[in-house]
């Protein structure tokens, strides 16, 4: 466009640079003659017209003033990259979780170029049947270049800026197209307001090849109070028309006016509001189960045995590594949950649904042995990023009352990651199991969806390790809170505490026993002054007495406090929660469920005791042994709690062997386990024969009186049989291991070899059922092109025979026609004859 000198007026716009201003309005311009200047500029320059004045002025200002600009290029010789529509879809698959795409529209609230201090986010049905959800902020609005680069790609500059998440600038695109097929975006600043349209439905029905949008601005004036909107872009009558029918078509806004109505649901005078509607999977989001909250409906995956795993299912659950299943986070199906903690330190107040948002600021709850570590910067990393790792640590009050553990991890203020375990925390044990933390880790570098890390970086695996270390370093260092963890079945205490408790324990059970003493010394007087009353001899008795053998301690507990005592045994001691640890098969798998908690509280309930006999002693044996077994079937060899049940086999078995001996009158050591650990019940049996013969050989010396006699010899020969049993044993070890590495050697093979006997099986009958069905589905193919092209063919001659039948009854018809027009001109010429005879006569 060329300018003209009449039509300047303040402002003179240079064509062919982009945000270019030249002013020559004075302040006082009724006593300045921009006409006379512009003239001036033209004869200074030597030009033709005023554009060309105006553009070389700018030339010569930029020289003199050494202005960095970027290199010229023919733009019209260059080739324009577009964007296809299907870019929209592409860009918002990064988001699966629907929370965290709406997360990006608040993101550009909170930032500090919005200068936002209010958002309000919101859902309402706009037409029946359709619900939007709508983002509407109390910032400085936005003008009409503003709005373009929020709805283009990668138009941001908030990379690595001071207190902003955002960098790619594809945030917007990315999480309302995620959300929804259409987004309408209204805007208003001082003096102007803008409206645009993103809609995917209106590319796809044009079939677009390039994302076009629909956008108008108004200049907002102001008359005797009243607010009025005066449209000023598009200037062409025409292409306005042309938008707003798109507006019309393809939003729930059926007029300009209505257009404008939503506008003013911006009450401040300078705002943003952002329309998402038409969403996409509808069912994925719940409006009515809370009115004043958005949530994500449960998946509905119920199972059909009607589990407690299937009962206790949470509503929603992303996944994270070492989390149970069954653990409720209502941070992943609640929004308003999750804006509660989006922030560490918000800065703007949120409002969902006509309720204001309280924040749960994630330090605060760490309330038990609070902790925060010394800030630590990784080396290594780029200039712009050199921002310190700062850690808090700490338990939830009342500790050992939640199943939540981990890392709250924020970027910027902004959380990227929730519960985030490490370390101690993903294996399988309940150290740590309970403890929460915070990281403000701004020198990390976020992926474009702010849902983690990139954890390829650098400053990622130092700042994973140096969590690590803190982890251990407050667990076993800073802390005064020990067996944290909720398998030691929530008893924690400080170690003052603990001592005080064990204490006041020991001393009720030396009073308990201390009155069960006395009261067994009073019974048994009063049984001696009744058998001294009946005539029996009392010193008599007390001679029989005590020739009697007293009744031996039993000896099971014994054991049973040594196995639950052992630092490997923490597996074994409660029933096992399959909920907690993950295992949801393994009810199925184990059909009798055994640990030593059970065990001991049968032991107290009495059900092992049984007078003369040995079932209780056998019931007791294989409960025991029952929880091995449990064990080696559930588990893998090589597992971490196949291995400690051999260890604790091992020692079962040795002091079940001590016990016994070698009278085994009840039968505890058969079905013995060593065989499943590394040692052999053979070993045993034949250490004690060879003991036994030592010791035979012993008594008959002793009756032959040669012990007297040979007493050296004897020696010689015990210490000599002591090393026969020492290179025995030796030998057994020996040959145990090598029958327990051939035995388990094999059935590895056999194992290997019948998976691969089954896998080519299950290949065959792929693969015969593949071709059967190829065959079967080309025969179907071949006769249905058969039966078309008969059908063809048919419908072909059918057609053929009605034209000829068509043809065939025109000729028909013409030759009919000729014959009736000479039959009728024969009777028209014999009546005109015949009229002309009447007249002669």
């Amino acid at each position: 466009v060329q300018l003209r000198a009449e039509d300047i007026c303040g402002s003179v716009r240079v064509t062919g640079r982009e945000k270019v201003y030249l002013d020559f309005s004075p302040t006082h311009r009724s006593q300045h003659n921009s006409r006379g200047i512009l003239a001036a500029l033209i004869v200074m320059s030597g030009c033709d017209t005023l554009n060309d004045a105006l553009v070389a002025t700018y030339d010569a200002l930029e020289r003199t003033t050494q202005l960095a600009a970027a290199p010229e290029f023919n733009r019209a010789v260059l080739q324009h990259s577009k964007s296809h529509p299907r870019m929209l879809d592409s860009n918002s698959t990064s988001h699966v979780w629907p929370f965290g795409a709406l997360a990006e529209l608040l993101d550009n609230a909170q930032d500090q170029e919005c200068g936002a201090s209010k958002v309000e986010v919101d859902a309402y049905e706009v037409e029946s049947g359709n619900v939007a959800i709508t983002v509407q902020d109390d910032g400085v609005g936005m003008n009409r270049d503003s709005l373009h680069c929020m709805i283009s790609f990668g138009f941001s500059s908030k990379e690595h800026a001071e207190g902003n998440v955002g960098r790619f600038g594809i945030g917007f695109k990315s999480g309302s197209m995620r959300l929804a097929n259409d987004a309408l975006i209204l805007t208003r600043r001082k003096g102007e307001a803008s409206a645009a349209l993103l809609s995917t439905t209106f590319l796809r029905d044009i079939d677009a090849d390039d994302i076009l949008i629909p956008m108008f601005t108004w200049n907002v004036e102001t008359v005797h109070g009243q607010k009025s909107y005066v449209s000023r872009e598009p200037l062409d009558i025409s292409v306005w028309e042309e938008n707003m029918g798109i507006i019309e078509r393809y939003t729930f806004l059926k007029t300009e006016s209505e257009l404008l109505d939503e506008l003013e649901k911006i009450k401040t005078s300078t705002g943003t509001r952002i329309v998402l509607f038409n969403l996409k999977r509808s069912p994925e989001l719940d409006f009515d189960h809370d009115p004043l909250d958005i949530r994500i409906k449960a998946d509905g995956m119920i199972s059909e045995e009607g589990t407690r795993s299937s009962s206790r299912r949470p509503i929603y659950q992303q996944y994270r590594a070492g989390q149970q299943m069954t653990l409720d986070v209502p941070e992943d199906y609640s929004f308003r949950s999750y804006m509660e903690i989006l922030y560490l330190r918000p800065t703007v107040t949120f409002i969902l649904r006509g309720e204001m948002v309280v924040p749960r600021c994630p330090i605060k709850r760490l309330q038990v042995e609070y902790y925060r570590f010394d800030p630590y910067t990784p080396k290594g990393i780029p200039d712009e990023r050199t921002f310190p790792i700062v850690i808090h640590v700490g338990y939830q009050d009342p500790p050992g009352r939640t199943k939540h553990c981990g890392f709250h991890m924020y970027n910027k203020n902004r959380l990227i990651r929730m519960y985030q375990r490490f370390g101690a925390q993903l294996q399988v044990n309940t150290m740590m199991k309970d403890l929460l933390g915070v990281v403000e880790a701004d020198c990390l570098e976020p992926t474009h969806n702010k849902q983690t890390f990139n954890t390829t970086d650098i400053a990622y695996s130092k700042c994973q390790k140096y969590i690590e270390k803190c982890m251990n370093d407050y667990y076993f260092g800073v802390q005064n809170v020990r067996l944290a963890g909720i398998g030691t079945g929530m008893k924690r205490a400080l170690p003052a505490r603990r001592k005080t408790q064990n204490g006041a324990k020991k001393h009720e059970k030396m009073k308990l026993a201390n009155k069960r003493r006395k009261q067994t010394a009073l019974r048994d007087g009063d049984e001696e002054e009744s058998r001294h009353g009946r005539g029996f001899d009392v010193d008599t008795h007390r001679i029989v007495s005590s020739s009697t053998p007293n009744k031996s301690p039993d000896p099971f507990p014994k054991i049973l406090r040594k196995l639950m005592n052992n630092r490997l045994s923490w597996p074994f001691n409660e029933p096992v929660d399959a909920e907690y640890w993950g295992v949801q098969d393994y009810y199925e798998v184990i059909k009798t469920p055994m640990d030593f908690g059970t065990i001991a509280t049968k032991y107290d309930v009495g059900d092992y005791n049984t007078e003369n006999s040995g079932h209780g002693a056998l019931k007791f044996v294989s409960d025991v042994r029952q929880v091995f077994y449990n064990a080696w079937t559930y588990n893998q060899p090589g597992h971490q709690v196949y291995q400690y049940a051999q260890i604790l086999a091992r020692i079962f078995e040795t002091e079940l062997s001590k016990l016994v001996g070698i009278d085994d009158k009840w039968g505890l050591l058969s079905g013995s386990t060593m065989g499943m650990t590394l040692g052999n019940q053979e070993k045993v049996d034949k250490e004690n024969a060879d003991m036994n013969s030592v010791k035979i050989a012993e008594e008959k010396r002793f009756a032959d009186g040669s012990l007297n006699k040979n007493e050296d010899m004897r020696r010689d020969e015990i210490k000599t049989g002591q090393d026969d049993v020492r290179s025995q044993e030796y030998i057994l070890n020996r040959d145990a291991i090598k029958i327990m590495a051939e035995t388990c050697a094999a059935r590895a093979v056999a194992e290997a070899n019948e998976v691969r006997d089954n896998a080519l099986a299950k290949l065959q009958e792929e693969r015969v059922a593949r071709e059967a069905f190829e065959a079967e589905l080309e025969a179907q193919t071949r006769a249905l092109f058969q039966t078309a092209r008969h059908e063809e063919q048919a419908r072909y001659h059918r057609y053929e025979v009605e034209r000829e039948t068509l043809m065939t009854c025109l000729s028909d018809s013409n030759n009919m026609k000729k014959l009736l027009q000479d039959r009728i001109k024969t009777l028209e010429a014999e009546i005109v004859m015949l009229k002309n005879t009447s007249r002669s006569h």
